[in-house]
């Protein structure tokens, strides 16, 4: 989440966070259609999909306002 955060999207976790998450959801899909049945899908997955960048972000901005992100280049 980190790389695609500031390697190509400017820093925005709120939208790294989602984006990262393209490939699991992408092969959960699969499997869902494959079998008809899902596992795995629990609160805390939503909670990490829904709001984790936007803690993520807010805690940068907040909590940690002088924490530097070093050596992310890839």
């Amino acid at each position: 989440m980190q790389i695609i955060r500031f390697k190509w999207l400017h820093g925005r976790a709120a939208v790294a966070q989602p984006v990262s998450f393209i490939p699991p959801i992408t092969i959960s899909l699969i499997c869902f259609l494959i079998t008809h049945q899902l596992y795995a899908i629990n609160i805390g997955t939503l909670f990490s999909l829904l709001c984790q960048g936007f803690v993520i972000g807010t805690a940068d901005r907040v909590v940690f306002p002088n924490l530097k992100h070093r050596n992310l280049t890839v």
